[in-house]
């Protein structure tokens, strides 16, 4: 929800700068100042972004967490890309708020370990989906977990940037993954950190997997049963 909220404030943000400049605009045109007219527009055109150019990729929750993460790295000097070939999230057996909770976890993480470094700054998400579940890869180009902390990265309280009160992100990624018997693996190639998220769809009946998944994991599918 303050993901949503925040993207609604910047579009209300945009609207206005929008009729600010019509009305500005409107002006010259009736004083007929057409040269200075020109350079307005074009000193404008480089700035404007239609609300058509919204990544949408299904899901509420997601596109505000994505369009979210995009305006941050816009202010950080930070190039991020997105590809999805016109996937979009219909089924997914999580809900849309454990959807936000996981790739806004992973983006932060990606948008702050390219903090910690100067030049080109770079983040990559891809969206591809198989017969049975959507695939999430992120990749930055920042500052690389050491290898003797890929294990660790996943535990409650562990962080390579050792302050207090962190953690507990990845922590609580896995957790929601796993709940699902879905799949989260790091990789670390040609200075790339990337994480490939597997998130299952809905359909068909719980395999013996997914079933031990969810008495462990959840509360309520352990009462109706």
């Amino acid at each position: 929800m303050k993901e949503i909220e925040e993207l609604l404030n910047t579009l209300r943000s945009e609207r206005h700068q929008h009729s600010q400049h019509i009305q500005t605009i409107q002006a010259m045109i009736y004083t007929e100042e057409y040269e200075e007219l020109k350079q307005y527009v074009n000193g404008i055109a480089g700035n404007y972004r239609s609300t058509s150019e919204l990544l949408r990729l299904g899901d509420l929750g997601l596109t505000a967490v994505l369009n979210i993460k995009m305006e941050t790295a816009k202010r950080n000097d930070i190039n991020f890309y997105v590809k999805s070939n016109g996937n979009k999230i219909r089924n997914l057996k999580m809900s849309s708020w454990e959807l936000s909770t996981v790739i806004g976890n992973v983006l932060d993480n990606a948008i702050e370990a390219v903090m910690e470094k100067t030049g080109d700054r770079t983040i990559n998400l891809e969206l591809q989906e198989d017969e049975k579940n959507y695939i999430f890869k992120i990749s930055n180009n920042g500052v690389t977990i050491k290898e003797s902390d890929m294990y660790k990265i996943y535990d409650a309280g562990f962080s390579t940037k050792h302050k207090d009160a962190r953690g507990f992100g990845l922590y609580v990624v896995k957790k929601i993954i796993d709940k699902y018997c879905g799949k989260i693996s790091l990789s670390t190639y040609d200075n790339l950190t990337t994480f490939t998220i597997y998130l299952p769809k809905k359909g068909g009946k719980l395999d013996a997997s997914e079933l031990f998944s969810k008495v462990v994991t959840d509360d309520n599918f352990r009462a109706r049963i």
